[in-house]
């Protein structure tokens, strides 16, 4: 969910020890820690007058053919935090519901029925009746499609009276443009909350809906709604699944706890559906270590329940096992500095032919502090439970978020997610949404990047702003995945108005669509370090100190919270005109901004420029002064060499890389050849 902060209850000593004591040895004891929530939603509606920057962002997909449209072109609202329904029973039917409110009539769905081409808006959703918290929402909203074109919808209510509570409905896809025939199950005239433990009741959040097939009769299907309840129990926190046979209305009668949850983090509570099986999965996060500082370890746990949600248990475990254990940066620093990470790092699907889970997380590299992503694949282990596979990367060395993962029924994986490209002369913050697939069982991955955008806002100094919100959507249907992600109207199909609408795209990954070779971290040009201008000069700087450059003496800072904005002048590096074939040299001055507090440590390497042959911009020997820590209100130098071996305009950027609270610094670079 993307306007304050709403008092939470603490955990008890007594609660607290249950939590403890309630992790088998399967799932390690956790740190008492009360979970971020992520309501209050960031409501604001950003948007901005449209700039040059704007229009220079494109679609630059290199694999599969990726057909793409907004599916929000026509009015002003905010469609940020989307969700997708594709109809199984005819895939050109596509609903889309993305932004907040709609409730002081009715909300909207948009519908496609021509696989996406076009859109309408439809007033399809009215309000609950009885229903408190309405003004203002829905504030999440989760859709699915079941058999019989039905389509099901969680929708979150919230105020500061009453609380957060979730109410379900549905409707036939044929009928959405008629409001009046939406169905909410009723109890005395009043819509049935799906939340249906008492302590759930004023204090549930983030509700995501999947159907399935009904695990005792394929013939049916049961809708499930995962959602937080932060309501105090005597086990602690809960994460609960609410379930129930697919009707018009779904009337829900089943709600149990997936596992407790504790840690300084959002759970990021998501559900994974087998279709093969009917076998649910639900995935969570908590911290386990560094929970008040950045990074946090983060321990990701898969659950179980073969029997329509009636119990959950994995390996002989009620609270799951740990999937992994990472470092990762969230909710803060803001992931581009405008978009805090309330749980927007996790997401699990399941092959619909093999029954193999795979689970993507955020894995913070220690070298670079880049956040990227990683998956792991869970294949049987024969004996009823499920062994977690070895960790590969999704991402290469880049600040990565929001992901979302669907198999195909070949077993093709693609994974949804966002990069942060870094901030341009504009000030936006740059983004590209990505789609990587690949047809190894997530061994190795190509990266298909699908569309760069400019943020229609930058950083309002607000710790829960979120421009894009806390997930994004794809799902799979025989070998296509259809996908939906907070973009830039703009960027999409252009217009007068920067503004974050729901993007909608679809393509065919299955049937080996696309080779999948290893992706990897940037490859680094080197040249052995010469004063000579006529040697290619490296894109790459090391922060540990060599021989011709002597670091400033510093004691090693203790890391207490989180480092301040680490300041690079100027921010636009011009050479001018520089002759073909001999070097011009600049310096940029880093600076710790912060008069006290920890320091800022740079990566190893400490930057880099993207790799070119020949090598025209680069790092000359001795290129650093920086150490491997800056000390508050200290500075340090980094030469950059442009040698152009061809006439004409040129142009790169250096990427600084560092743990400071505007990491990573990307500097443009420009100069000419004469």
């Amino acid at each position: 969910m993307k306007i304050g902060t709403r008092v939470a209850a603490f955990l008890s000593l007594a609660a607290a020890a249950l939590i403890v004591s309630a992790f088998s040895a399967g799932a390690p004891a956790r740190t008492v820690q009360t979970p971020v929530r992520s309501w209050p939603p960031d409501t604001n509606n950003y948007s901005r007058p449209a700039i040059p920057e704007d229009f220079t962002e494109d679609v630059r997909g290199v694999g599969p053919s990726i057909f793409l449209s907004d599916a929000n072109s026509a009015d002003n609202n905010d469609g940020s935090e989307p969700s997708i329904a594709i109809d199984p029973c005819n895939t050109n039917t596509i609903v889309i519901h993305g932004g907040f409110g709609g409730w002081n009539g009715n909300a909207r769905l948009f519908r496609s029925t021509n696989g996406g081409t076009s859109w309408s808006a439809l007033g399809s959703v009215p309000p609950p009746p009885g229903a408190t918290g309405t003004i203002g929402c829905p504030c999440d909203t989760a859709v699915d499609f079941g058999p019989a074109s039905l389509l099901a919808g969680a929708f979150l209510t919230a105020d500061f009276t009453f609380g957060e509570n979730v109410f379900s409905g549905s409707n036939t896809a044929s009928s959405l443009s008629n409001a009046a025939s939406w169905s909410w199950p009723l109890v005395m005239g009043n819509a049935q909350m799906t939340n249906l433990a008492a302590t759930s009741v004023g204090s549930a959040d983030q509700p995501w809906l999947l159907v399935n097939r009904d695990p005792g009769d394929a013939s049916k299907s049961r809708v499930y709604v995962a959602y937080d309840d932060f309501g105090l129990t005597a086990g602690g926190l809960k994460l609960r699944v609410a379930a129930t046979p697919l009707t018009n209305p779904p009337v829900f009668s089943v709600d149990n706890a997936a596992g407790p949850v504790t840690g300084g983090v959002n759970p990021g509570h998501r559900l994974a559906n087998d279709p093969g099986s009917g076998t649910m999965y639900d995935l969570y996060q908590f911290c386990s270590a560094n929970c008040s500082s950045d990074p946090k370890t983060i321990q990701y746990v898969l659950n179980r329940s073969t029997d329509g949600g009636l119990t959950w248990t994995l390996n002989a475990s009620s609270v799951g096992i740990v999937v992994a254990t990472a470092e990762s940066t969230q909710p803060t620093p803001k992931f581009g500095t405008v978009n805090a990470l309330l749980g927007g790092v996790d997401h699990a699907a399941v092959d619909p032919t093999t029954g193999d889970v795979y689970v993507v997380y955020g894995n913070r590299d220690a070298g670079t502090f880049n956040n990227r992503l990683a998956i792991r694949r869970l294949v049987s282990d024969g004996a009823g439970g499920l062994t977690v596979g070895a960790e590969h990367f999704v991402t290469g060395q880049v600040q990565a978020a929001l992901p979302s993962v669907a198999v195909a029924t070949d077993g093709t994986v693609g994974v949804l997610w966002d990069s942060f490209d870094g901030i341009p002369m504009s000030g936006f913050p740059s983004f590209t949404a990505h789609l990587s697939i690949s047809g190894d069982k997530g061994v190795t991955f190509m990266d298909n990047p699908i569309l760069s955008f400019l943020s229609p806002a930058t950083d309002n100094a607000d710790s829960r702003q979120r421009v894009l919100g806390d997930y994004q959507q794809m799902k799979a249907v025989g070998e296509k995945v259809f996908g939906v992600f907070s973009g830039n109207r703009v960027a999409a199909v252009g217009g007068v108005l920067s503004i974050i609408d729901p993007i909608f795209f679809s393509a065919t990954i299955g049937t080996g669509a696309t080779p999948t070779p290893t992706i990897s971290p940037t490859p680094t040009p080197s040249r052995t370090p010469t004063p000579t201008v006529s040697q290619t000069p490296t894109p790459t700087v090391s922060a540990t100190p060599t021989a011709s450059v002597t670091p400033t003496p510093t004691p090693t800072a203790t890391p207490v919270g989180v480092p301040s904005l680490l300041t690079v002048k100027p921010v636009v590096v011009n050479f001018g005109n520089v002759k073909v074939g001999r070097a011009k040299f600049k310096t940029l001055t880093l600076g710790n901004a912060a008069t006290t507090g920890p320091a800022i440590t740079f990566g190893n390497p400490l930057a880099s420029v993207p790799p070119s042959n020949p090598q025209e911009f680069g790092f000359p020997a001795g290129a650093s002064t920086c150490p491997a820590q800056l000390l508050p209100k200290k500075k340090c130098k980094l030469r950059i060499e442009l040698l152009p071996s061809t006439t004409g305009p040129k142009a790169s950027a250096v990427t600084i890389f560092d743990n400071a609270a505007n990491a990573n610094q990307v500097v443009p670079l420009i100069g000419n050849g004469k």
